[in-house]
């Protein structure tokens, strides 16, 4: 980040925005330039253009930013001024595309409160439609960034993610950050109970208590997603449900934290989440527009985790062994999954003990040595592949192995199947073990 690009008006409301923008270029050594747009309205008289009615207001405007940066200089800050006749968000867009900056910091300014702050407002539309990381700076903002002494420690950062391309592009920008300035970065996730239950294949959620096992599942799957975005496994994530009753709540969890900045991504539409968090937002929001999401280049890492379907057929069964095998060179864990027929009142407790039972009585023989470990899974559903699917979300396996039916020999060994319906929704890897695969255990150290 060589430059941060500051836009301000001339008002005492600027004071916070170039505070906040002059505590960043200090912690992270960036040059910081000061930009007033002179708005110069469409359609004006000819006769207010021709004399020197602009430049004696560009001159104006000069002096009143030249002594603003000039204060910004004493305190060791390079700062440069510019001042260019235009449209607001013209003039602030066209600057930014010329000098490329870091980092673009802008205010807000609320018409109808705070509620409003966004309505159609300069900062909105250059949201929308910048390709450059904003901090937008509320006009209540408060916080340690709007001091003119130098921070004490590092920066804290709040940052609100999810598993979109608007989430990974603010991963990728404090990637980029937190290896020029190493930062105090903490990450949140909301979720809305009834659609992960539903996902998960599991009951109604508690509106009081959180599922353990949706949060464990989440934090999972999320925590993956953060390693290979940010290059930091050992960033704290906090997942908590959200029930959409609360105003600004990454806003609220930010300021909880006692954050310095909050960071979200924007996928620039009006429904962005970018723009609901700084409505009620008392600190700055850096708000990164979603691109081509950088993906740093990763090792290939070995399967560890198998999930296993039968249904306790012959065919269902071959399936056993060759997910077995997989593991008998470095060991890992094995879920055997069974979807049983639901029953009026739900699965019988006898009868799904019997079911963990019958699985375990599947597990070939000396898996121990290997040191491969097995847990069963039993669901009940109607739909059998959307209950493998719900599962294996769960469970969050490397692989996938289950069996074909091979109804009509081995080139179309899933079509019209359960395998199939899997396949096709499966957000993991799928191994079909077609109908023909009768290889027993015991010669997998000869074949692999």
């Amino acid at each position: 980040m060589e430059t941060i690009l500051c836009a301000v008006d001339l008002s005492e409301a600027a004071r916070p925005v170039m505070a906040v923008a002059a505590s960043l270029a200090r912690a992270w050594h960036a040059r910081l330039e000061l930009l007033h747009v002179l708005h110069v309205p469409p359609g004006w008289p000819t006769e207010f253009l021709d004399g020197n009615v602009i430049l004696d207001l560009r001159r104006e405007a000069t002096a009143a930013l030249e002594s603003r940066a000039a204060a910004l200089r004493a305190t060791g800050i390079d700062v440069r001024a510019v001042v260019v006749p235009d449209l607001v968000d013209d003039g602030i867009l066209k600057h930014a595309r010329a000098t490329n900056p870091g980092l673009l910091v802008i205010g807000t300014h609320a018409r109808h409160g705070l509620a409003h702050v966004f309505i159609g407002g300069t900062a909105e539309r250059i949201i929308r439609t910048t390709t450059w990381a904003v901090v937008v700076v509320p006009p209540a903002a408060r916080g340690r960034l709007l001091s003119n002494e130098p921070l004490a420690g590092r920066i804290k950062i709040v940052a609100g993610i999810d598993l979109s391309p608007a989430s990974d592009a603010a991963l990728g920008w404090l990637r980029r950050i937190d290896h020029q300035a190493r930062c105090d970065l903490g990450l949140v996730h909301l979720y809305w109970p009834p659609r992960e239950h539903e996902r998960l294949g599991l009951g109604h959620p508690d509106p009081f208590e959180a599922e353990p096992e949706v949060t464990a599942v989440l934090a999972r799957e999320l925590g993956t997603h953060v390693a290979m975005h940010l290059g930091r496994a050992d960033v704290p994530l906090r997942v908590r449900p959200l029930w959409g009753s609360e105003d600004d709540p990454l806003a609220w969890e930010a300021e909880t934290d006692d954050a310095d900045l909050l960071v979200v991504g924007t996928s620039q539409r009006r429904a962005s989440t970018a723009l609901g968090a700084i409505r009620g937002a008392h600190l700055p929001v850096v708000c990164v527009p979603a691109g081509r999401p950088e993906v740093p280049a990763g090792r290939l890492m070995p399967v560890r985790t198998v999930l296993i379907t039968t249904d306790f057929s012959p065919l269902g069964n071959a399936a056993i062994a060759e997910g077995y095998r997989l593991l008998m060179r470095g060991g890992g864990h094995v879920v055997l999954l069974h979807v049983a027929e639901p029953g009026p009142l739900g699965l019988d407790p006898d009868r799904r003990n019997e079911i963990e039972t019958c699985l375990l009585a599947l597990i070939p023989n000396g898996m121990d040595r290997y040191a491969i470990r097995t847990r069963t899974l039993v669901v009940d559903d109607a739909s059998c592949a959307q209950a493998i699917i719900k599962a294996i979300r769960r469970v969050g396996p490397d692989l996938v192995v289950m069996s074909s039916h091979g109804r009509s020999g081995l080139r179309r060994a899933v079509r019209g199947s359960v395998a199939e319906d899997v396949m096709r929704a499966s957000p993991k890897p799928v191994l079909v073990v077609p109908a023909s695969s009768d290889v027993p255990i015991e010669s997998a150290d000869d074949r692999m």
